[in-house]
């Protein structure tokens, strides 16, 4: 073999190896973005855990513009109640009609808050650009986004109509704290 096919194959093999070379830094720079993508609209939800300054984890006694409304029947959580936004208060979402605001509280703190809306595709598409991409359930026909400490669910209602579901996800300590408190005060009693 001459000289100089040696040197055309030691060449090619150089050109494979850096274009090799660049297709593995293009695909670790993709994976780093949509990482980096994912973890801005994780922080996203978890910054704001709430809708509209109703923060969840927070005491209902900060929210002058919710209303008590009645005792919630809930056999996960006990002593559950629902408070409705006051009249004039938390009408829209961008200009998209919020028909009915519900907050659910335990013991004083928010773990949940229920919002139906006027069903507009623009709601859907600033929710994802607001938290990214939700996971679709197929099953429950939900949309769902998720942080560490809260989740949020679209659901479409019918024709006309969306509901939104921010849950925080420390109730079920909180519950479970109440709950083992109350059993060390009834096995005091013995």
């Amino acid at each position: 073999m001459s000289r100089a096919g040696i040197n055309k194959s030691f060449t090619f093999d150089n050109e494979y190896i850096i274009s090799m070379k660049k297709d593995v830094l293009i695909i670790c720079l993709l994976l780093i973005s949509s990482l980096n993508s994912f973890a801005q609209t994780q922080g996203e939800l978890e910054r704001k855990i709430g809708f509209k300054g109703i923060v969840l984890g927070s005491y209902i006694t900060k929210h002058t513009e919710l209303e008590y409304k009645k005792e919630h029947k809930d056999k996960n959580i006990p002593e559950a109640k629902i408070y409705h936004r006051k009249q004039h208060s938390y009408t829209d979402i961008g200009g998209i009609k919020i028909l009915d605001l519900e907050v659910k509280v335990y013991r004083g703190t928010i773990y949940e808050i229920d919002i139906i809306t006027e069903k507009d595709n623009k709601l859907a598409k600033s929710l994802k650009k607001a938290f990214g991409t939700p996971n679709y359930s197929v099953r429950s026909g939900t949309y769902n986004w998720g942080s560490p400490s809260v989740s949020l669910s679209m659901i479409g209602k019918g024709k006309s109509k969306i509901e939104l579901i921010y849950r925080w996800s420390g109730i079920k300590g909180l519950v479970k704290k109440d709950h083992q408190v109350e059993i060390d005060e009834i096995s005091g009693d013995f």
